[in-house]
């Protein structure tokens, strides 16, 4: 059904909260869109109800050329000005990309590939591995920016 297409807009956000048929918001869970790369976007999903959004190129694979995620983290904060939460899911490899997206404005990211990686090497124990190596990456990053907490990790951490 067109509800659950690919191209997707937010025009069909505001469609899907109007209809008479039960949706995810009436059900009383928030609407979070992904595959948010612009700011402009980004306001207008939250204009039509969304909770957040996820900045994603999904995995950068379709377009080879695609912006990379965390070229557009600010911008998309910024346009959604604190209404929205926003999540980064690409990019993630090392624990100096999560602090770098949460002071670039994520409020939290999503990782797939690197305990992917460790599932295939060492099962549950690989993933549990991968996830650790990750956090003790971001405390590390965190010490060396002299930066005592996540709050205070900001934009100007991140050099372009």
């Amino acid at each position: 059904s067109r509800d659950w297409s690919s191209d997707v807009c937010s025009s069909d956000l505001v469609r899907m909260r109007s209809r008479s048929v039960p949706t995810v918001e009436r059900a009383g869970m928030p609407v979070v869109v992904k595959g948010v790369l612009r700011g402009d976007d980004a306001q207008r999903c939250v204009d039509a109800g969304a909770k957040g959004v996820i900045v994603s190129n999904h995995g950068g694979r379709h377009i080879d050329t695609t912006v990379t995620t965390a070229d557009v983290i600010s911008e998309v904060a910024q346009a959604v000005k604190g209404k929205a939460e926003v999540y980064v899911d690409g990019g993630i490899r090392r624990g100096t990309d999560i602090l770098k997206a949460l002071a670039l404005g994520a409020r939290a990211v999503l990782v797939g590939r690197p305990p992917l990686w460790g599932l295939s090497v060492a099962g549950a124990a690989g993933v549990q591995a991968v996830m650790e190596h990750l956090h003790e990456e971001m405390v590390r990053a965190m010490r060396l920016s002299g930066t005592p907490s996540l709050a205070d990790a900001t934009p100007d951490l991140v050099m372009r």
